[in-house]
């Protein structure tokens, strides 16, 4: 008979020195140009003679959007650091790109506004290998000006050149699912993959549909109401790269026909690095009491934990936006750190528990409404190892 709760066969990830780890992406840091930016939308030039555009390699995506480029070589609105969207040095080097990768939703003519999105695409300098694994990497950063943020940031992997259409949804490869809403440092997206197989084009930017998309506003400000990018969630991109690495399996613990490691709960099938909202875990206003209402909930989850002795979790606390970030952190410590401690008073070891305190740093949904900062308001619990 197989055990309800098995292992899972592991994967080490292994930088090989056998490989050149060279960067697939050309002009990954979008330093060669044909001339010096001087109008939006240089990625898709407008000039009849380049109709490729100013940065070399690179074309918008869909043909009729109208990303841009930044350079240090211009001066005034398409310069860095400083441009008509804020100021960013460049990651690496002198230039960067610049992305609407959603439009908030104020001042808006019709729906049909709210659906423009901006990718940008460039065809890899080799074809990606059959089951060969690649570790992708890109950096983006909220434009200074910007009042709105996204989610769901990601890298598409295609054979041939394909054109992203308005409202609909693709599965990219590489997806950075948390809002990404620092307006003073670039953001690394990191992430590996395993290849189909051909694939000879990479595409970054959104790729939800407009039903699914992640946007939040980031504040009440109306300072910036009348620059370029302030009602649309704009980031700047830089640094790409593609390298392909090598991978050496771990052997399994179990025999092969065993199957993964899954436990049936009351809050579905769990698996390692799964996280599920304890939606009925309530603290009193601005503080890391419990509410009556939510013992029921914990001790649920205690009787859980007595179950699967050997089964470690973490304890997430969030907030919505309301105060500083430094409260919000600590407040949602608190509160995760409340929620510890009371399964460790119900019989769990408290070597396998452990408390985050993430504040308003991942929001589920916007903070401009009750509702929104009410579904931020919340405790994850975050399963790390079934053995």
């Amino acid at each position: 008979m197989k055990n309800a709760l098995t292992l899972l066969g592991l994967w080490l990830i292994l930088r090989s020195g056998s490989l050149d780890a060279q960067n697939l992406v050309p002009n990954a840091s979008f330093e060669e140009y044909t001339q010096c930016p001087r109008f939006l939308g240089a990625v898709r030039s407008y000039n009849i003679n380049i109709p490729e555009g100013i940065v070399r390699e690179w074309m918008a995506n869909p043909p009729d959007c109208t990303p841009d480029y930044f350079n240090a070589c211009a001066k005034g609105k398409f310069g860095t650091p400083r441009n008509l969207c804020g100021e960013a040095k460049a990651r690496d080097g002198r230039a960067y790109l610049g992305m609407i990768l959603r439009i908030g939703e104020v001042h808006i003519g019709s729906i049909q506004d709210l659906l423009y999105r901006e990718h940008v695409t460039a065809r890899l300098l080799e074809t990606l290998k059959p089951e060969a694994y690649y570790e992708v990497r890109f950096y983006v950063r909220l434009a200074e000006y910007s009042n709105f943020a996204i989610g769901n940031i990601g890298v598409l992997f295609s054979e041939d050149p394909i054109i992203i259409q308005e409202n609909k949804s693709y599965q990219p490869q590489i997806l950075h699912t948390g809002i990404i809403r620092d307006l003073e440092n670039w953001v690394e997206i990191r992430d590996t993959f395993q290849a189909k197989g051909g694939e000879r084009y990479i595409s970054l930017g959104n790729f939800d549909n407009y039903e699914s998309k992640k946007i939040i506003r980031i504040s009440n400000s109306t300072q910036y109401r009348k620059k370029f990018n302030y009602n649309r969630a704009y980031y700047y991109l830089d640094q790409v790269s593609v390298e392909e690495i090598q991978v050496q399996p771990i052997p399994d613990k179990q025999p092969p026909d065993e199957d993964p490691p899954v436990i049936v709960s009351d809050w579905g099938h769990l698996r390692a690095g799964k996280r599920i909202i304890l939606k009925n875990v309530l603290f009193e206003f601005d503080r890391a009491n419990l509410l009556p209402s939510s013992l029921p909930e914990l001790d649920e989850l205690g009787r859980f934990l007595r179950q699967y002795p050997s089964l470690k979790v973490s304890i997430i606390g969030h907030t919505d936006s309301i105060g500083t970030e430094a409260d919000n952190r600590l407040l949602s410590l608190a509160r995760a750190q409340t929620v510890t401690n009371y399964l460790v008073s119900q019989g769990i070891e408290s070597a396998r528990l452990s408390a985050e305190g993430l504040g308003e740093s991942q929001p589920l949904d916007t903070n401009a409404t009750e509702d929104g900062r009410q579904n931020n308001r919340r405790v994850e619990l975050l399963i790390k190892d079934l053995e």
